[in-house]
């Protein structure tokens, strides 16, 4: 059985070593000049391969019966043990990202290219897939160099479009379109967020442990709490990048609402407990400075920052001289200080694409195309795409293996 998988990134390498392991003669197919690249980049260089709580809710897209079809198909063990037999410990941190014990990204990659060569997976580098059809029963494709391959069957694993440095492109799914599939639109996620505030440049670097949550016409779409890191551009951190999904999808069309960031400051403290806070530190000395009155609470540079929305101006102003009714407009800010959401950054900065194939053109349990027989479809091509933390990953290896196993056993 000759299998050909285009794309050498992590679905497509789970895709390649599972199908030579069920008896198939597979080519891997890359465009760039070696796989994996973009695998490097994950975790800070670490590789969070995998996440101990992956849950439905942890992944998104129009169709969600494939995320549960596939969650129960490759449980997170099955990735692990996956990864074990090549060499990799895992190492289990507390928010359930699983890591090498080694603590280095590059030695998943490898073993995963020493694993290819092993099971006798022939991969050819610089080999960008430009066209893709039947012939006779067989499947035709051809390279931009002009080249050509037949294969049995193909399985499409090129990825989406985030991360554009590593050589991500549209080029997969002009593909599934020429046969047939739908592509969902398509948007950065896990990216950085625009805002519209005067003060972003002044303080841009300064960082702390707070929450924000994506909001429209007053209802909160998610919240997410961790290092929030003001830039000139607007706000970024982990939390950050957890609701941009939610950021561009809030707004189904031209017409709907603006869609809002509050950024909550103090996001254990209870709202009496910020303003008892806030009025003692105002009324303990009454001629001390208003913007010291805040220092040891907040970042120096956020302080003459939030005196002058609340309306306590100048920084300078005795304590004595700040009314009630402006402390309590700085607690609602200190609380939920809302700043108008502009934007994402581009799909360069993104860490995966949101949108892709139409799930429910692909079988739910063997990544089979329901459009074009003999292909199957992987990992960040289709509409699903997870939280930060190793979700996406395990969706690559999880979907791969079901492809590549698939793939040589199918009796079609």
């Amino acid at each position: 059985m000759e299998i050909v998988v285009i794309g050498g990134g992590a679905s497509g390498m789970a895709a390649a070593l599972e199908a030579a392991r069920y008896g198939g003669q597979v080519t891997l197919l890359e465009k760039e000049n070696r796989v994996g690249k973009k695998l490097l980049a994950t975790g800070n260089g670490r590789c969070n391969y995998a996440n101990r709580f992956v849950e439905p809710s942890r992944f998104h897209g129009q169709c969600r019966e494939i995320i549960h079809e596939v969650l129960q198909a490759v449980p997170v063990d099955e990735v692990l043990t996956f990864f074990q037999l090549l060499g990799i410990t895992p190492k289990e941190e507390s928010d359930g990202k699983i890591i090498p014990y080694s603590e280095q990204g590059s030695n998943v990659l490898d073993l995963l290219r020493y694993e290819l060569e092993q099971t006798g997976v022939k991969t050819l580098v610089d080999w960008k897939v430009t066209s893709l059809r039947h012939h006779q029963k067989d499947w035709l494709i051809h390279s931009e160099k002009g080249e050509s391959l037949t294969a049995h069957r193909v399985i499409l694993a090129t990825g989406g479009r985030a991360g554009s440095q590593f050589g991500a492109d549209d080029s997969g799914y002009r593909l599934a379109e020429s046969l047939g599939h739908h592509i969902t639109p398509l948007w950065p996620a896990l990216v950085q967020l625009r805002l519209e505030a005067d003060w972003l440049k002044a303080l841009k670097g300064v960082k702390w442990q707070g929450a924000a949550s994506v909001v429209e016409q007053g209802i909160v779409l998610r919240r997410e709490a961790g290092e929030l890191l003001i830039t000139d551009y607007g706000i970024s951190g982990p939390p950050i990048l957890q609701l941009s999904r939610q950021a561009h999808t809030s707004a189904s069309d031209d017409n709907s609402s603006q869609k809002e960031l509050w950024i909550h400051l103090l996001p254990e403290w209870e709202s009496e407990t910020i303003m008892d806070e806030l009025m003692n530190r105002f009324h303990v000395n009454p001629d001390k400075p208003a913007d010291l009155c805040l220092l040891g609470l907040f970042h120096k540079r956020l302080v003459p920052i939030l005196l002058k929305a609340a309306g306590i101006w100048p920084p300078h102003l005795p304590a004595q001289q700040v009314s009630a009714a402006a402390i309590k407009k700085l607690a609602g800010f200190c609380r939920s200080w809302s700043v108008p959401i502009t934007g994402t950054l581009s799909w360069q900065q993104a860490q995966m694409t949101a949108g892709g194939v139409d799930t429910r053109e692909i079988h739910p349990v063997t990544m089979a195309s329901t459009k074009a027989s003999n292909c199957y479809i992987t990992g960040e091509l289709m509409d699903v795409d997870g939280d930060c933390g190793g979700f996406n990953l395990y969706w690559a290896w999880a979907t791969g293996l079901l492809a590549g196993r698939n793939a040589v056993l199918s009796k079609e």
